[in-house]
């Protein structure tokens, strides 16, 4: 199928680096940001088919970010996985309130990350 395209938001560059990297290896298109703001920003020049949302960043944090998506009723269909080193339930919930779809705990898992972008973007897999 077409290419698809993700925005990776995190404000440490190290970790945006990583996860675009995984992701190129895996076949997508990939936009970055640096916090919430450049990533809402970045949503409304070139809308991604999915959004990888650090919950912890400067300027406007993941979750106050994914809020404003679902506010927006042309990105409340926008998948978003929220990504965070604190992945106790309670946090896990504050992202599934602010909006987001899935939840990915840090270090980030390639499996894991694997099957939440098969199961939130539909994919279905080939070999190269």
């Amino acid at each position: 199928g077409p290419r698809r395209c993700i925005l990776v938001a995190d404000d440490v560059a190290a970790n945006r680096l990583m996860l675009s990297e995984m992701l190129r290896h895996l076949g997508f298109d990939v936009q970055e940001a640096a916090d919430g703001q450049a990533a809402l920003d970045s949503i409304r020049r070139a809308p991604p088919d999915l959004v990888l949302m650090d919950v912890r960043m400067p300027v406007l944090a993941g979750l106050q970010a994914t809020a404003r998506l679902r506010e927006d009723p042309a990105m409340q269909m926008l998948p978003v996985i929220a990504v965070s080193a604190n992945a106790s339930l309670d946090d896990q919930q504050r992202c599934k309130a602010a909006g987001a779809d899935a939840f990915l705990a840090k270090p980030v898992d390639r499996g894991q990350l694997i099957g939440l972008l098969t199961q939130t973007l539909q994919l279905r897999w080939r070999s190269a």
